[in-house]
């Protein structure tokens, strides 16, 4: 376990590495989002990527590639929006429910790893999810293309027209959940979410 973790790192490490060299005149960045205006350039980024990833044949997780057509003004945004995840590591879960009953041992009947299991009681972490936003207007067929999407472990995209912007996105729905009754701070940005039957059982327990 320990060596497929270490592969992994070095496989970012070295990823990272080369996507950070390639940073021009020509080339862009901001955060792990490449913007590049030269064509030659983006191909020789995707390719040289390509050969990176073939290198460590055992990783799922790729850099995203994408063009907006020449000639065509683009306006891409970056935002940066807090969301609750769900934790489905058994190791965390296990963790941040002992964690919870060292304090809360009463409370060991409900908040056990059964109730875990069978999705009565949910584990969320607060993480931080960027996205790419973007849009531009296809004169030839009049119509306005408009695209979305995580930004991952990087994307590099190609425009030759376009301008940048970041922005916050909405949390809204972290403050719903971290406002409703059935749901415990256990940690720093960990929620435990408990379901119908779980809560009211809690409830009576406070009593």
């Amino acid at each position: 376990m320990k060596k497929e973790v270490s592969k992994h790192q070095e496989y970012l490490e070295k990823l990272h590495t080369f996507l950070a060299s390639q940073v021009c005149e020509d080339v862009h960045r901001e955060g792990d989002v490449y913007i590049t205006t030269d064509k030659t350039k983006f191909e020789y980024i995707k390719a040289a990527t390509k050969e990176i990833e073939r290198s460590f044949e055992h990783v799922k997780r790729k850099v995203h590639f994408d063009e907006i057509p020449f000639g065509h003004y683009a306006g891409i945004k970056l935002t940066y929006t807090p969301v609750y995840k769900r934790i489905i590591s058994k190791k965390l879960i296990g963790f941040w429910c002992d964690a919870y009953l060292s304090a809360q041992p009463e409370m060991s009947d409900i908040i056990n790893a059964a109730n875990f299991e069978n999705d009565k009681i949910k584990l969320y972490e607060l993480v931080t999810e960027r996205r790419i936003r973007y849009s531009y207007h296809d004169f030839e067929n009049k119509i306005t293309i408009k695209n979305q999407y995580n930004v991952g472990i990087a994307t590099v995209i190609f425009s030759s027209r376009c301008t940048l912007s970041q922005r916050d996105g909405d949390t809204k729905k972290v403050d719903r959940r971290e406002c409703s009754p059935n749901v415990l701070a256990v940690g720093r940005g960990v929620l435990m979410e408990m379901g119908d039957e779980i809560f009211t059982l809690y409830e009576m327990y406070k009593i």
